[in-house]
């Protein structure tokens, strides 16, 4: 999905992954690899826990700006994350900031 996105000039602007994802991958691995394919995404780390301390996630994926949110979250998290990673590949990428920043909260 991400070799095509980029091949048809539409590349992921955020990844969500998740550290554990049995079998196969993990998440950093996953990461890593989406990088080589499109280096300009925003990334961010899904997890209740970890085979890796976070500097190591860091250190192996080279973006100290790399997002962390922890498990159990909720959706209002979710999509603040997501919007705010979003208005950041629009400033970076010269997209056009469709995003419209955070939702609003809701009762739960």
């Amino acid at each position: 999905m991400v070799l095509r996105a980029a091949g048809g000039k539409r590349p992921y602007a955020v990844v969500f992954a998740d550290m554990r994802m049995p079998p196969g991958w993990d998440g950093v691995e996953t990461i890593e690899r989406i990088l080589t394919v499109t280096p300009r995404v925003e990334l961010c780390i899904c997890s209740a826990y970890s085979d890796y301390s976070w500097h190591e996630v860091i250190r192996r994926v080279g973006r100290p700006s790399l997002r962390l949110l922890r498990k159990p979250f909720d959706t209002y998290e979710l999509l603040s994350v997501a919007a705010e990673l979003t208005e950041k590949w629009n400033r970076t990428n010269g997209g056009a900031g469709l995003s419209g920043g955070p939702p609003e909260r809701r009762g739960r």
